[in-house]
């Protein structure tokens, strides 16, 4: 079965990432299944305002959703956010869906340039399809969350392309 869960709290996709943030960490109180995930802006938000909480949560991933939130991810904008994850051993979630939060050539320079940050496309499923296999083939650091891939022999043929390692669900 199930006995963790990684959770954000989607008050930081629409209104603040900060507040929603302490949100999250008061909804979790001390449940020691539900594991925090923040979600922050590589464009306003900055990494002095959340480290202290990141520490205090033992924080091990955050996500990103630069096309909601209106900036590229391009190093420019998320170099020093990346320079953080990767000296403290945080992981990038970035959300694909139907419309997805990042373009698959920023991730592609991205996880090129930060090899050590393990990068998770998340909700990814037959629109990204196209995109997320060469992703796989080109970087190692880069995972694929399969909750929402919903391809026919899909995951088989992640894994005859990959390995399991670097599937998640």
């Amino acid at each position: 079965g199930i006995s963790r869960a990684l959770v954000y709290h989607c008050h930081c996709i629409h209104w603040g990432t900060v507040e929603g943030n302490r949100l999250l960490l008061d909804c979790i109180g001390t449940t020691t299944s539900l594991v925090p995930q923040f979600v922050v802006s590589f464009a306003v938000d900055s990494i002095d305002e959340i480290q202290d909480l990141a520490r205090q949560a033992s924080l091990k991933s955050i996500r990103i959703f630069p096309n909601s939130h209106r900036y590229p991810f391009v190093p420019w904008v998320a170099d020093q956010w990346l320079d953080w994850a990767a000296q403290n051993g945080v992981a990038l979630w970035i959300p694909m869906g139907h419309v997805p939060e990042a373009d698959a050539r920023d991730i592609y320079e991205m996880a090129g340039r930060y090899p050590t940050v393990p990068i998770v496309l998340t909700g990814s499923h037959y629109v990204n399809y196209s995109s997320i296999l060469p992703l796989l083939r080109a970087r190692d650091n880069i995972y694929v969350d399969l909750s929402r891939f919903d391809i026919a022999d899909g995951v088989v043929r992640l894994v005859n392309l990959i390995g399991a390692r670097r599937l998640l669900f």
